[in-house]
């Protein structure tokens, strides 16, 4: 420890940098899980890809099915 604080910055959580409390400010512009177009727990693979607008994304009940389609999990 001595060694990273001679040639290193340590910085400690919560005095020298702030915590945030990210979760409140997803809630702001993320659908919950419960409006997602599938179904979160039965879905093996979940896919999310950068659209223009913002994120799409979809769930797949199987590993080589590609049957899903792409929404937005973005609020309007």
């Amino acid at each position: 420890m001595k060694v990273i604080e001679k040639w290193g910055s340590i910085y400690k959580l919560g005095v020298d940098v702030p915590v945030q409390d990210w979760k409140s400010k997803v809630r702001i512009v993320m659908k919950p899980t419960s409006q997602w177009h599938f179904k979160l727990q039965v879905s093996k693979r979940i896919i999310i890809s950068k659209t223009e607008t913002g994120y799409a994304g979809r769930g797949e009940s199987f590993y080589k099915n590609h049957m899903g389609t792409n929404q937005s999990l973005l609020r309007r």
